[in-house]
């Protein structure tokens, strides 16, 4: 009797267990169609316009080209190697070393800033420049120029052992004509 009522139980016990299914609905398989029509709605709404507003004038990208290496710095070679610092970091070049400046030798090595300065201190001295003197804000201590000067070494200016151009100090009178020149005229 025991196998039967068990056999019983098995049988009737999986028609008590079922769920009814009242919240379940059945979606169509999405067809090639369907989803090249989604596709071309996406792309015809491009997020990124709404973002961000669309740039008016010239490219920047193009005005701003910097150009040519070679022609926004100065070369200076010795000794088999040939290093490049940007136009205007050299602050004082005696005379006897003039012959090293913008020279291009034939089968120099080319060689970073702090490499060349390493291997040449004895004839070039830095002096170190906060970046407002870079800019032109602040000028450059004329007592430290003349120290340095005295030695008859090439003076290059640095910012944090880089070479960097040092423009020369704006006055008022280059201010002000800046300013007026940046204004619209008034009618």
């Amino acid at each position: 009797m025991k196998p039967i009522f068990l056999t019983l139980l098995i049988l009737v016990f999986p028609l008590d267990a079922e769920v009814p299914r009242n919240g379940v609905v059945f979606r169509d398989a999405a067809t090639n169609e369907k989803l090249m029509e989604e596709y071309r709605k996406v792309r015809l709404v491009d997020p990124m316009k709404a973002a961000f507003p669309e740039s008016k004038g010239e490219d920047p990208s193009v005005v701003n080209r910097v150009g040519n290496l070679l022609e926004n710095s100065d070369v200076i070679s010795f000794n088999g190697q040939t290093t490049l610092v940007p136009k205007n970091a050299l602050v004082f070049i005696p005379a006897k070393f003039s012959d090293r400046i913008n020279k291009h030798p034939q089968g120099a090595e080319v060689v970073g800033w702090l490499d060349f300065f390493s291997h040449n201190q004895g004839w070039i001295s830095t002096v170190e420049v906060s970046f407002a003197q870079a800019r032109g804000d602040e000028p450059v201590d004329p007592e430290v120029l003349q120290l340095k000067g005295k030695s008859g070494n090439l003076i290059v200016a640095v910012l944090k052992s880089g070479p960097i151009s040092v423009m020369p100090p704006k006055t008022e009178k280059t201010e002000n004509s800046i300013q007026t020149a940046s204004q619209d005229p008034k009618p």
